[in-house]
């Protein structure tokens, strides 16, 4: 154990999540707001049923409705009972952070804030972001592992806290209960198993692992899927001797999963029938555009809000000309498939949401095709000033994100079609308007010293 306490990604987990939650609060959507509360449902012996959670359906919280029965889109009324539209697999993987205080009985009270939220909202907000940032930094410390197979221990460390403050890993992933807080690090745990297989000739533990990570990535975050397929037919591949090894966990889980999809919803895709599913065009011109948007818009950028991923991404690109490394072409090509795959969706920007929320889960993988542009930049002093530089703007942009977002710049393009410009327009940017906006009260605050004048948002900073 002690070895563990003094090992550097043990201090570099523990350091980044300390960062990830001085900002105290929580920012996501309501898109989180099942999974905050489907744990102390789970652990109180309701199952994965929402019913004990009526303010969920109070008008206080803005609930974008269903257009066919007005229901709120996170929620969904099956057999009886009101049951997440989303993956249920991040609020099972939370289990362990809500059981003491559920069991201690800190989730249940009356109302106990000046915005007049209940207990249950407040803690619940609490332990998703606590949760949240837990794997977010874990996953930071499976980039330090992973890259020390690419770099020095020197530029590994470095390079995984790029990641961790660079990108929004920070803003986004770390701060709430999102699918790709846990989709990302079970990807990364996934690719480093198998990194670690390839050079040590490939133990079936491992395989094990690796397919565990995939299948429980894939639970929590369908799109993933792309990942498991393509590390599915590497494995098989490469690793075929432990083939079945490695799907041990995803026949186990997926029939789970397939078991509670059929049970509730009738559809072997869960929650996302009928009205709930995303609007898709795939027509040349919307994957143009989704894919320019995606990685280089304004404000939703995937390079232009963290331009320090412009080296591995350079370094992808490179990966997949040469085809040299079968684990990092299988890997890329995944990459490649998720940017156009959510090119696809008519909401590619993620709608309420700071920066490229669809792709943060796969910036780790990215990161991971770095090693040949460390090399190029070590070569001369500019080249280590101009990746500096790319390093300093991604941190202020995270910043921003941590500190001063939300600040009303975002207006829904359902409700305004002139309002998707805005997403590429830099004359318009998000980060200024809310920099001039000034920081967001942080609620956690609340539980230490109440507000001279409380406000009514929802406690989460949105």
């Amino acid at each position: 154990m002690s070895r563990l306490l003094s090992s550097t990604a043990f201090r570099l987990a523990a350091a980044t999540f300390v960062v990830f939650n001085l900002n105290l609060r929580s920012i996501s959507s309501a898109d989180t707001f099942p999974t905050r509360y489907l744990p102390i449902a789970l652990l109180s012996g309701d199952g994965f049923t929402l019913d004990s959670f009526p303010f969920l359906r109070d008008a206080r919280y803005p609930l974008p409705a269903n257009e066919n029965d007005g229901l709120p889109y996170y929620l969904q009324l099956r057999r009886g009972h009101w049951i997440s539209t989303y993956p249920v697999m991040p609020a099972i993987l939370a289990i362990p952070i809500y059981a003491l205080p559920v069991a201690l009985g800190l989730t249940e009270g009356a109302t106990t804030t000046e915005g007049g939220f209940s207990r249950t909202e407040v803690m619940g907000t609490m332990l998703s972001k606590i949760t949240a940032s837990l794997a977010t930094a874990l996953s930071v410390a499976l980039l330090y592992l992973a890259l020390l197979r690419f770099t020095d221990r020197r530029w590994a460390l470095w390079v995984a806290l790029a990641y961790a403050f660079g990108t929004s890993a920070w803003a986004v992933s770390s701060q709430g209960a999102w699918q790709t807080s846990y989709s990302g690090p079970l990807l990364l745990g996934a690719a480093l198993l198998l990194l670690i297989a390839r050079s040590d000739g490939g133990t079936r533990r491992q395989l094990v692992g690796a397919g565990a990570c995939l299948a429980f990535a894939v639970a929590c975050r369908p799109t993933t899927g792309i990942f498991a397929l393509l590390l599915t037919a590497y494995a098989a591949r490469h690793h075929t001797r432990h083939l079945g090894a490695f799907l041990a966990f995803p026949v186990v889980i997926g029939s789970l999963l397939v078991a509670y999809n059929l049970y509730y919803f009738g559809s072997l895709v869960g929650g996302y029938t009928g009205p709930y599913v995303a609007v898709y065009d795939r027509s040349a011109s919307q994957i143009a555009l989704g894919t320019y948007g995606l990685l280089l818009s304004a404000n939703r950028g995937l390079l232009t809000m963290s331009p320090v991923l412009l080296l591995p991404f350079a370094g992808m690109l490179r990966a997949l000309w040469k085809r040299d490394d079968s684990l990092l072409l299988h890997l890329g090509v995944g990459i490649v498939a998720t940017v156009i795959f959510y090119s696809t969706f008519t909401a590619w920007y993620g709608t309420f949401s700071f920066s490229y929320r669809y792709l943060v889960d796969i910036v780790p993988l990215l990161v991971l095709f770095v090693g040949p542009a460390i090399a190029w930049v070590q070569q001369s002093r500019p080249r280590l000033a101009v990746a500096g530089a790319l390093l300093t703007y991604s941190v202020g942009i995270q910043v921003v994100g941590a500190y001063f977002y939300p600040c009303g710049w975002y207006k829904s393009p359902l409700a305004d079609p002139a309002a998707l410009s805005r997403i590429f327009d830099w004359r318009d940017l998000e980060v200024v308007q809310c920099l001039r906006a000034g920081p967001v009260y942080p609620d956690g605050l609340q539980l230490i010293r109440p507000r001279a004048n409380p406000a009514t948002e929802r406690p989460d900073g949105g």
